[in-house]
């Protein structure tokens, strides 16, 4: 694991945030919307990056849960986006079914190979399989909360100023790099 010079900043600015509250830690994960080529962690290991929305996400999640367990209420607004989620949910865990089902009779390309070579081998139930649904399972755990969060117009439109402002800082920095290339 390796720490970013930027880890060094966002990583105790996080966990700060996660002490103050849902609201602040709402606030970072979506200034950090934009900023999708910013890393605060390495993780060679696994062969990935941990960036600051999906850090400041995990954070929320967290709070959020932490707070409905002292609370001793956990409330999710359950409305026909959750009920098709739930249904995403529940065909991702029936695609994990067709690994064992068409095993040794489709051959699928593995995943540490170049796009552009022609390595096949047969398709069988990997750990893959199941690491790759760890993504829709945050993302989705993630979209419930915010969905809790915000609760009147005014944070909507707050969310919406903030988040442009960000894009704006994002393109803003990629031009001042251009002009000085």
């Amino acid at each position: 694991m390796a720490i970013t010079p930027f880890g060094y900043l966002i990583l105790p600015l996080g966990l700060v945030l996660f002490l103050k509250g849902r609201k602040p830690l709402f606030w970072a994960f979506v200034l950090c919307i934009p900023f999708f080529s910013v890393y605060v962690l390495r993780l060679p290991a696994l062969q990935t990056v941990v960036r600051p929305n999906i850090y400041f996400g995990v954070l929320l999640i967290l709070r959020y849960t932490l707070d409905c367990c002292v609370q001793k209420r956990f409330t999710i607004y359950c409305g026909a986006e959750c009920k098709w989620l739930l249904w995403f949910w529940f065909a991702a865990f029936c695609s994990l079914v067709m690994p064992v089902i068409l095993q040794n009779q489709v051959l699928v390309q593995p995943i540490n190979t170049n796009l552009d070579s022609y390595v096949l081998e047969p398709q069988r139930l990997r750990l893959s399989n199941f690491t790759q649904l760890v993504y829709p399972l945050f993302f989705g755990t993630l979209f419930l909360t915010l969905v809790s969060l915000i609760k009147d117009r005014q944070t909507l439109i707050r969310t919406y100023q903030l988040s442009a402002f960000s894009g704006l800082l994002v393109l803003g920095s990629g031009l001042a790099y251009l002009c000085l290339i």
